[in-house]
């Protein structure tokens, strides 16, 4: 339900589901992020190992997959120096394998979002546009102390990017969050307690940093609402004058809307 917010209220069902697509692939790419750290602890695991020429455990699930940890017997230096290197060249396939999937995955899931974004911004523009040539923002341009035109460009771009590469963006960072805490529960529940403590500091913070950036575009929207009454009256003095007329004579439109206003 969260694709159905007022962000996407101009969107098709194509492009949401597009967004949809980036997202995960955003989440897929930061399943890679994991990886990486997991592949990077079970080698140094595994160093220890091998230099203590001990028994390994077999907890190295991933180095497994691409030919390390193998199993050696105790007191056998010489094997395990050689299972070592074995082990190292695991990891450099791991971590290029690695890679490889995580740049995919990001390039699906930023191009998936910038697409459903450009589709819906330029169908926005296009609304935008129509309502410029009817005259039904001109108003804005004369009569505030913002540029009416600007202002819309710059609010397109934000929600262009707010709709496309941040989603993918966020969803990376988000699976990036839930992955890791998940690995770490499985693996030692205090100290993932210990260190998710922080978490609700870090939202409050980030809150507050939003509620601050959000303020200048708020300021904007009450504006232009406040505006909308007055723009009204314009329409309504444009219905009884001709524009000619109007710009001949403006104190008797300044009386008209005055009396309007009575």
């Amino acid at each position: 339900m969260f694709f159905l917010g007022s962000q996407w209220r101009y969107s098709t069902w194509s492009e949401r589901l597009a967004t949809v697509l980036g997202s995960l692939s955003g989440c897929l790419c930061s399943a890679g992020l994991v990886a990486a750290v997991l592949i990077y602890g079970e080698l140094t695991a595994l160093f220890i190992t091998r230099h203590k020429a001990e028994h390994s455990t077999g907890h190295a699930y991933i180095l497994s997959i691409f030919g390390g940890n193998r199993i050696v017997d105790d007191s056998n230096r010489t094997f395990h120096m050689d299972a070592l290197v074995e082990d190292s060249v695991a990891f450099a396939v791991a971590s290029f394998a690695i890679m490889a999937c995580q740049l995919v995955a990001a390039a699906c899931a930023v191009t998936l979002a910038n697409w459903a974004a450009g589709r819906m911004i330029t169908r926005l523009r296009w609304k935008l546009l129509r309502s410029v040539l009817s005259q039904e923002t001109a108003f804005f341009d004369t009569n505030t102390t913002m540029n009416f035109a600007s202002t819309l460009t710059e609010d397109t771009e934000k929600l262009k990017m707010g709709v496309g590469e941040h989603v993918a963006m966020a969803s990376y960072l988000a699976g990036s969050v839930i992955m890791a805490c998940s690995v770490a529960l499985a693996h030692g529940w205090q100290l993932t307690l210990a260190g998710l403590a922080v978490v609700p500091v870090a939202l409050f913070v980030a809150a507050t940093v939003a509620k601050s950036a959000d303020r200048p575009p708020r300021h904007i929207s009450q504006e232009a609402l406040f505006k909308i009454p007055q723009t009204i009256l314009i329409f309504r003095v444009e219905m009884h004058t001709p524009l000619s007329t109007s710009m001949n004579n403006p104190d008797a439109v300044l009386s008209m809307m005055t009396a309007s206003l009575g």
